[in-house]
C-alpha cells in the first residue's frame, strides 16, 4: 500500500478544513462588526436629529465610514462628497425634513467647500448668522419651511455663485437688498414667498439667467412700474403685497414671453395694509430685540466665537480646556476645533 497518497489527503483534508474554519470567522468577525457599525450609525442618526449634535455628526463624519467611500457618499446620511479643491470635499448638505430645532450652527460655515445646503422642513429658527461669506463655492441654499426671523443675510451677496435662493415658508423681515442683482448675477431662482419682506422691489433685470421669482404673500411697496426683470424670467409671482398701479403700469417693464406665469393681482387692500403696517412694526421691534440679546445667552440660542458654534448661554470651559455645551451634551475641543459627544 502506498501511503503517501494517505498522507496527501489527509494533509489536504486538513487544509480544506483550515480554509473553511478561517472562512467562518471572519464571517462571525464580518458580522460583529457590522452590528458594530450599524449600532454606531443609528446612534448618530439619532443624535443628528437633536439640534446640535447633527453638527456634530456632520463633522466627525470621516470617524463614521471611513472605510466605505460608497457608504460615505450615500443620500441617505445627509452628506455628498465631490472634489472642490481636493478628492473628498464635502460639496453637499441635505437634512430635510430632519425635525431638527434651534438654529443653524456655526459649524456650517466652516465647510468652505459646499455648494449645496438644504435644510428645508425642519422647525429650524431664530436670526440666521450672517457667515455665508465663508462659503465662496455655495449655488443653491434651501431654508424654506422653517421659522427663521431677521432680514435678508447680506452677507449672501457675496456667494457670486448663488443660483438658487429657497426662502420660503418663514418670518423673514426687512427690505430686500437693492444690489441683489449686481452681487449674484447668476441668480436663476429666488422664491421668498410667504414671509415679511417690505420695502421695495429691487430691479433684477441685469440677472440674465432668472427664470423664477417668486415673492407673493409678503408686504412689499412699491409702483407696479418697478417691476422689471429680464426676458429669461417665465415665473412671476408678486400677488398679495402693497404694490400699486394697474396692468398698463405692468406691460411695458416685462418680457411678452413671461406674460402666460405671470401673477401680480390681486394685492393686498387698504385695510390690509393698515393691519400689516402695524404688525411689521412689532416684528422689527422683536427682531431687534432678539439682535440685542445674541451674545449674551437670553435667547434659544446664539453664536459663541470661542466655542466655535451656537450654545445656549451656560455653557463654560472645564479644568481640561474643553468647552461644554449642556444645551446639546457636546464638547469643544479648541486645538483640534472639533466637538464630540459626552459619552
Amino acid at each position: 500500500m502506498d501511503l503517501s497518497n494517505i498522507s496527501f489527503d489527509s494533509s489536504k483534508q486538513k487544509e480544506v478544513k483550515e480554509k473553511k474554519e478561517k472562512a467562518e470567522n471572519e464571517k462571525k468577525e464580518k458580522k460583529v462588526q457590522d452590528k458594530l457599525e450599524e449600532r454606531k450609525r443609528e446612534l448618530y442618526k439619532r443624535a443628528y436629529t437633536k439640534a446640535h449634535r447633527t453638527w456634530t455628526w456632520i463633522e466627525r463624519w470621516n470617524e463614521l465610514d471611513d472605510k466605505d467611500p460608497e457608504e460615505r457618499n450615500s443620500a441617505r446620511y445627509g452628506i455628498t462628497r465631490g472634489k472642490v479643491r481636493s478628492d473628498g470635499d464635502i460639496v453637499k448638505i441635505d437634512l430635510h425634513h430632519c425635525k431638527l430645532t434651534g438654529g443653524i450652527h456655526g459649524l456650517l460655515f466652516s465647510i468652505v467647500t459646499l455648494r449645496v445646503i438644504s435644510l428645508f422642513g425642519n422647525n429650524l429658527g431664530g436670526v440666521v448668522t450672517d457667515s455665508f461669506n465663508s462659503l465662496p463655492y455655495l449655488n443653491h441654499l434651501d431654508l424654506s419651511f422653517n421659522q427663521f426671523s431677521g432680514e435678508f443675510p447680506e452677507s449672501l451677496l457675496e456667494c457670486a455663485h448663488l443660483k438658487r435662493i429657497h426662502l420660503e415658508n418663514n418670518r423673514f423681515s426687512g427690505s430686500l437688498p437693492e444690489n441683489i442683482a449686481e452681487k449674484l448675477p447668476e441668480l436663476e431662482q429666488f422664491t421668498g414667498q410667504f414671509n415679511l419682506f417690505s420695502g421695495k422691489l429691487p430691479d433684477f433685470q441685469s440677472c440674465k439667467n432668472l427664470k423664477s421669482l417668486q415673492l407673493h404673500e409678503n408686504w412689499i411697496l412699491d409702483s407696479i412700474s418697478n417691476v422689471k426683470l429680464p426676458i429669461s424670467c417665465s415665473n412671476i409671482f408678486l400677488s398679495k403685497n402693497c404694490l400699486f398701479g394697474g396692468a398698463t403700469d405692468l406691460a411695458p417693464h416685462l418680457p411678452e414671453e413671461s406674460t402666460k406665469n405671470i401673477q401680480i393681482f390681486p394685492q393686498r387692500t387698504t385695510e390690509e395694509q393698515a393691519e400689516g403696517a402695524e404688525m411689521l412694526l412689532t416684528v422689527k421691534q422683536e427682531v431687534e430685540e432678539l439682535m440685542k440679546n445674541m451674545g449674551s445667552g437670553a435667547t434659544n440660542g446664539y453664536y459663541d466665537v470661542g466655542a466655535g458654534g451656537l450654545v445656549d448661554g451656560s455653557g463654560y470651559y472645564d479644568e481640561s480646556g474643553y468647552y461644554y455645551d449642556p444645551s446639546s451634551g457636546m464638547y469643544w475641543d479648541p486645538n483640534t476645533g472639533n466637538w464630540f459627544p459626552a459619552y
